[in-house]
């Protein structure tokens, strides 16, 4: 059954205008409840936090046992002899020998130190959302967003005896909209987890609606994408400006 809830009520209509926002659409192929979805207003401050991981390797003794075998060690260098005399044993063994021997001469085996790519960090987002209710139907609405986020960040059991498996929880796709279209200039997110979310209820007044509801509730949202992300998922061939 599809359901698509808006705030603020206006957006509806300001969005056909081109005014933008963000749509948050639970995964079809992850949750069961398909169609469901939340569009909010487009939030100041949107970060994307891109990361590559690497990592320092030394690469000393590779390289003086490759000068060895191939006689290019100078004859004057004195751990150049150091080593020859420990070629052949277990790279421990070596390593152990050339210290000792090192701190006798006073000197160090260069480590030739080199740079090795480990892999791509796994992108997050963060989202905050301050909303104020103009009318009643307004502060329904807020009340079913926030249980939308909070329903679905969770898992369900998977059923049997004493419930010790957990389904995952569903993925968001995460969609900025400008002018009707998707933005080509904001981030392009693939499906994420709802990692964390807090809800502050009133962090400016301590009214209450005569129905009970608060005058203002913030919602802050991070998201986590399902995978670490290579150049190709980003980028067609030969693109730069998408993205």
């Amino acid at each position: 059954m599809s359901q698509i809830l808006t705030f603020p009520s206006s957006l509806r209509a300001k969005a056909d205008d081109g005014d933008a926002y963000v749509s948050f659409i639970l995964d079809k192929e992850t949750s069961p409840d398909t169609g469901k979805s939340v569009n909010l207003y487009l939030p100041m401050g949107i970060t994307v936090a891109d990361s590559i991981s690497y990592n320092s390797v030394d690469l000393g003794f590779d390289k003086a046992r490759q000068a060895f075998q191939s006689d290019q060690l100078a004859q004057e260098d004195i751990l150049a002899r150091v080593i020859k005399e420990a070629a052949g044993n277990s790279n421990e063994a070596v390593a152990g020998f050339v210290a000792g021997r090192s701190i006798e001469a006073r000197l160090a085996v260069n480590p030739f130190t080199s740079v090795a790519f480990e892999g791509t960090g796994i992108r997050s987002f963060d989202f905050e959302f301050n909303m104020i209710p103009e009318s009643s139907e307004e502060s329904k609405t807020i009340n079913e967003i926030e249980n939308f986020f909070r329903k679905y960040m969770y898992p369900e059991a998977a059923g049997g005896e004493g419930n010790l498996s957990l389904k995952y929880p569903p993925l968001f796709e995460i969609k900025f909209y400008v002018n009707g279209e998707e933005s080509k200039y904001l981030p392009k997110i693939f499906n994420s987890y709802l990692t964390g979310m807090t809800t502050t209820f009133n962090s400016s007044t301590n009214a209450y609606h005569a129905t009970g509801a608060p005058v203002e509730t913030k919602i802050a949202l991070s998201f986590q994408e399902s995978k670490a992300l290579i150049r190709n998922d980003l980028y067609e061939k030969d693109s730069t400006n998408e993205g």
